[in-house]
């Protein structure tokens, strides 16, 4: 629901002037402001004036929310059934707004600018890379369409796939420590490996090398570099956006979560 916007200063309406101008482009905006003046009604509004304007207007608020759950929220999270496809993607033939921006983390901030840049890039070359991504999957769950397709998708250099391997036994072996303390929960996610896929099941560990073959080295060197900072925390991502999506769904805790889904198995 888009809310309306009436202006009668000369401030407001040279604003407004300025909407009309940039909303046909397709370029990146930035809308600065004191809270409350009404950056929203802004991005709303050259959203509505922009040859976008059919397709979905999706806010991100920065502010509000955890770093695991806006990773979660803005790059799509690998570990459920339920496809999370992330803001950036299903935005990705609409507008994306991102309240209070400067509340994101600058690793994020970073890794941000760059997978909009690897959009940018392949949509301006008329390339799909969300098709390109279940493409790569089917490498495992139908080895046989994907033969007959695979010509079709970028090499993977020898390089990317290793690094890609390292990032996907990192998050795997965090998937596996998960699953072993909260199994109801674990069971309500993908299957973890691989060798578990079938032709309508792809586990965790087919849909990361999938999603990161799509990656631009520049977006592959930041969230690997991001991986490597998170385990040597010595935290675990799966758990902290389970818990972050366990808190989402009105559990009061994560272990609260898997205590009422024991008691329904």
């Amino acid at each position: 629901m888009y809310r309306n916007f009436v202006a009668k200063s000369p401030q407001m309406l040279d604003i407004i002037s300025v909407v009309t101008k940039i909303a046909p482009t397709n370029s990146p905006v930035l809308i600065h402001g004191e809270n409350g003046v009404g950056k929203s009604l802004v991005a709303e509004q050259i959203h509505l004036k922009s040859l976008r304007r059919n397709d979905l207007f999706v806010r991100v608020n920065c502010f509000s929310k955890s770093n695991q759950l806006l990773e979660s929220e803005i790059f799509g999270d690998d570990s459920s059934n339920q496809k999370n496809e992330g803001s950036l993607k299903i935005s990705s033939n609409g507008t994306i707004f991102f309240d209070e921006v400067g509340f994101l983390p600058l690793n994020l901030q970073k890794m941000l600018l760059s997978y909009i840049q690897d959009f940018e890039e392949a949509m301006a070359k008329g390339w799909n890379l969300i098709t390109e991504k279940y493409g790569r999957m089917m490498e495992s769950t139908a080895p046989k369409r994907y033969e007959e397709i695979k010509e079709r998708f970028p090499i993977l250099a020898n390089e990317k796939k290793a690094i890609i391997e390292e990032i996907v036994k990192i998050q795997v072996t965090w998937m596996e420590e998960f699953a072993a303390v909260y199994p109801y929960m674990a069971g309500n996610s993908r299957v973890i490996h691989t060798s578990e896929d079938t032709m309508y099941s792809t586990s965790f560990e087919t849909y990361l090398r999938g999603e990161m073959g799509t990656y631009s080295y520049k977006t592959l060197d930041l969230y690997g570099r991001f991986i490597v900072s998170y385990l040597q925390s010595g935290r675990n991502l799966t758990k902290d956006i389970m818990t972050n999506t366990a808190l989402l769904y009105g559990y009061e805790s994560l272990e609260k979560a898997e205590e009422l889904l024991a008691a329904q198995a």
